[in-house]
């Protein structure tokens, strides 16, 4: 049925692609796309690539046309992709894929924009985050901090100890390729080995968040300032959010979610 849907929206998007051509002769148009079935490609890659845009337009002095096309029909966080839609022009579902599908098969230069999730201009160092909270999701925020006894100026942080369960639950061998994913299994780690390290952070004032969508082990602590987030039953993908771009900083082994507190300017520090 999606094989069917998407073929369908092929004509449209060939229509659509015609008229970006067309205007792309007096207005220069990009399309962008999208990774956002991972979340630090869906955060990084995306930021890189506004920001980009945004010099690009400030570089030519006139300006620029820009799409976001998401490849993928579900996203890797669903409030990411709604703070993507209310900033940038994003083409989303059956036909964002058929757009960027056919944008991408597109000679001329300068059209189709490829993004990656290395930022060689330093634009994470020059210039202020790309997204921002309304009130609303500010005060959602808030509420939750206030229902476990913090403030908005209270200090806490993430800690981010990857393990193979993500992988392996959501994209096992065989899900659209047969890719293996242990060739990543050098970045894991084990939690127990970050429980005193988060104690002596909580004994120093701070909250400690375990963060993660799907791990292999609860962090196991008396503190009661280390907070296993990850499965205490607290997790949404707002908080994912929200945490990483109010923490005060984030301690990171390396994986895609440090990538939200890098799009927002916390600091990381990287261990292992």
């Amino acid at each position: 049925a999606i094989g069917l849907k998407k073929s369908l929206l092929i004509p449209f998007a060939l229509i659509f692609v015609g008229c970006l051509l067309l205007i792309s002769k007096f207005v220069p148009v990009n399309v962008h796309r999208v990774y956002n079935s991972r979340i630090g490609h869906f955060a990084l890659n995306t930021e890189i690539s506004a920001k980009r845009a945004k010099e690009k337009q400030y570089r030519l002095g006139r300006r620029i046309i820009n799409f976001y096309c998401f490849e993928s029909l579900e996203s890797a966080n669903s409030f990411l992709e709604k703070l993507w839609k209310r900033t940038l022009n994003c083409l989303t579902g059956s036909f964002g894929w058929a757009v960027l599908d056919i944008a991408r098969r597109v000679k001329k230069q300068d059209f189709f924009i490829e993004t990656e999730a290395v930022d060689r201009e330093g634009y994470l160092d020059q210039s202020p985050p790309t997204l921002n909270f309304n009130n609303a999701e500010l005060k959602t925020g808030e509420a939750f901090l206030h229902s476990i006894g913090l403030n908005k100026t209270s200090k806490f942080v993430c800690l981010n100890v990857r393990d193979d369960s993500f992988l392996a639950k959501t994209k096992p061998v065989g899900w659209h390729t047969n890719r293996d994913w242990s060739y990543h299994n050098y970045r894991d780690s084990d939690i127990k080995t970050y429980v005193a390290a988060a104690e002596a952070l909580a004994n120093m004032g701070y909250t400690v968040f375990r963060m993660g969508a799907i791990v292999k082990e609860p962090l196991v602590s008396t503190h009661p300032r280390v907070i296993d987030y990850a499965t205490n039953g607290m997790r949404t993908e707002f908080l994912d959010i929200f945490l990483g771009a109010h923490c005060t900083f984030t301690i990171s082994t390396g994986s895609g979610w440090d990538s939200v507190p890098t799009i927002f300017r916390r600091p990381l520090m990287f261990v292992n």
